[in-house]
């Protein structure tokens, strides 16, 4: 894991999603150093949550993010923001693809992982383990690029 851990930059799950306010690139969220994986349903997010504690995965490094919540934080996101993150936005457009794709889950009652990866070797070994748990849209959130896993 790096310096930085999700904890630093996470958005609080248990509190209004309202007042949730993501990290963001171009006017688009953008979970940096994280993976961001959808699961079918709540039990099958925790399962992969044991399996990612028990490949060395720090508890506080991960979340399982419930559709109604992800869902709320991103119409409360849309609200906040300004002309200028609206026009950046545009020019985010793979960004904020992704970002509907999310939403879409969600709006289907699909639970969303983030997980922070951190170096290289951590992102090999969460997705593994989310490959091996039939998770989709797997995505790594780089520095400066998002990476289908």
């Amino acid at each position: 894991m790096t310096d930085e851990s999700h904890a630093r930059h996470r958005p609080s799950t248990d509190r209004d999603p309202a007042q949730a306010a993501p990290r963001t690139s171009f006017g688009q969220p953008y979970p940096e150093h994280d993976i961001l994986a959808v699961v079918e349903d709540r039990p099958a997010g925790e399962q992969v949550l044991r399996s990612l504690r028990h490949a060395g995965v720090p508890e506080g490094d991960m979340d399982l993010v419930e559709p109604a919540w992800l869902l709320e934080a991103g119409r409360a996101f849309e609200e906040r923001r300004g002309v200028l993150q609206r026009l950046a936005a545009l020019l985010a457009a793979q960004e904020g693809s992704y970002a509907a794709e999310y939403e879409e889950e969600a709006r289907d009652g699909h639970p969303v992982l983030v997980v922070h990866a951190g170096d290289r070797a951590g992102v090999d070994r969460i997705r593994g383990v989310l490959k091996g748990h039939g998770a989709r849209r797997i995505r790594y959130y780089g520095h400066f690029t998002i990476e289908d896993l």
